[in-house]
C-alpha cells in the first residue's frame, strides 16, 4: 500500500497545545480500493502515548458505519499499522491521548487514474477525497466455445 506522508505544522495547534500538537510526524492510510468500497466511510482513531512517543493503545471507531463482509477487519489492521508504526509522537506527551478523524470521500469525474488529495479542518478532522474511478472493463479477445 502506498504511503501519503504529511509532516505536520499544526502552527496554532501546537502553540494553543492542542491534542495534534502531540504529533511529530503523521503518515496518513491512502485512497484504496478497500476504502472506495466503503461509501462516507468516516473513522475516529484515539491513540495513547507511551515511551519514547510510541503508541500504547489503540482504538478504531466507526460511526454509523456499514461495512461489506471482510472489510472493517482488513481497515482497522491498516490504520493499527499507521497510528502504531509509521506515526511519530512527541515523547514529551507520555500518557496523553490523541484523537483525530479521518473522512474519505469521492467527489469530480470518473477518472481512468483517480488520485486524492487531503484536506484538514481543524481542529482534527483529515478529509481524503478522491476522484472516482473508472469502471474496469475487458478489452480482450473475445472467447468462443
Amino acid at each position: 500500500m502506498h504511503r501519503l506522508l504529511l509532516l505536520v505544522a499544526f502552527g496554532s495547534l501546537i502553540c494553543a497545545g492542542g491534542e495534534l500538537g502531540c504529533i511529530d510526524e503523521l503518515t496518513l492510510p491512502k485512497y484504496d480500493s478497500f476504502v472506495s468500497r466503503i461509501p462516507g466511510l468516516t473513522i475516529r482513531i484515539t491513540v495513547e502515548i507511551g515511551q519514547e512517543g510510541r503508541a500504547k493503545s489503540f482504538h478504531c471507531e466507526y460511526p454509523n458505519q456499514t461495512f461489506p463482509k471482510g472489510t472493517k477487519s482488513h481497515v482497522t489492521d491498516v490504520m493499527k499499522q499507521y497510528f502504531i508504526d509509521e506515526t511519530k509522537y512527541s515523547t514529551s506527551c507520555q500518557g496523553r491521548t490523541v484523537s483525530l478523524l479521518l473522512s474519505y470521500s469521492e467527489e469530480g469525474e470518473p477518472s481512468e487514474y483517480p488520485n486524492y488529495f487531503v484536506r484538514f479542518r481543524p481542529p482534527d478532522h483529515f478529509f481524503l477525497v478522491s476522484r472516482p474511478g473508472m469502471p474496469n472493463v475487458y478489452h480482450g479477445p473475445v472467447h468462443t466455445h
